[in-house]
This record gives structure tokens, sequence and C-alpha cells, in this order.
């Protein structure tokens, strides 16, 4: 698939996961196109967001607790009523 990617010509992005390579990394990969049109080579940027990742989980457990907390308070109040 990233082979196919590269040689028609389009930038590739892809999130490499924890489990892989010990934190989360984002992957760019441009291909290099010489005068005659033809894929010569890529040039490729990898970026560590271990941390953004990090920050999504705990703001998604923390959505999840408040949601939680929320459906007991209305179990509560229904239950007073």
């Amino acid at each position: 698939m990233l082979i196919s990617k590269i040689t028609i010509r389009k930038t590739t992005t892809t999130i490499i996961p924890r489990e892989i390579a010990g934190v989360t990394m984002k992957s760019i990969i441009n291909p290099i196109i010489n005068s005659n049109n033809e894929v010569v080579g890529f040039f490729s940027v990898i970026l560590n967001i271990d941390k953004v990742s990090q920050i999504e989980e705990v703001l998604e457990d923390l959505r999840t607790s408040i949601e939680n907390t929320n459906a007991s308070i209305q179990e509560i109040v229904a239950g007073a009523k």
C-alpha cells in the first residue's frame, strides 16, 4: 500500500501505534519526483506524538467518567421524586 501511494505521487500520513514502536508516532512520506516526472525516492518525517495520544486517552477516560457520574445523578434525582 505504501509503495503504491509513493509511486502514484501521493503524500502518505500514517499513525504508528504505541504497541509497534513503544511510542505513538506519526509518519509523513512525500515522493521525490525528478525532471522526467519519475518517482526517484522519498522524503520522510516521523513525529513522536505519544504525549498527544496519552492526553487523548486520559480525556476519553474523563469523558466516560463524567457521563457515568451524570447518569448516576439522574438516577438519584429520579428516585427522590
